[in-house]
C-alpha cells in the first residue's frame, strides 16, 4: 500500500521512482527490469539514472509549487 492511498505500488511514482523510458522503443518499463518489456533490448544504466534524476527534479518542483500556494 502506498503512502498516498489506494494506488498500485508497482506503477505509482508518488513515493519513489519506478519507471524508465526505453531509449530503443520509447516504452515505459520498471526500473528494476534489465530488459524492456516491449522490445526486449537492454535498458542502459544511464537511462535508469536519468529517470531517477528526473523524478527527483519533478518532486522538488512539486514541493516548491506547494510551498508557494500556502
Amino acid at each position: 500500500m502506498c503512502f498516498y492511498g489506494n494506488c498500485r505500488s508497482h506503477t505509482c511514482e508518488n513515493c519513489k521512482p519506478k519507471m524508465v523510458v526505453c531509449p530503443h522503443c520509447g516504452g515505459k518499463t520498471l526500473l528494476l527490469m534489465n530488459q524492456c518489456i516491449y522490445c526486449k533490448q537492454t535498458v542502459p544504466d544511464e537511462a535508469k539514472q536519468d529517470a531517477v534524476a528526473a523524478w527527483y527534479a519533478r518532486q522538488a518542483e512539486l514541493r516548491q509549487r506547494e510551498a508557494k500556494s500556502k
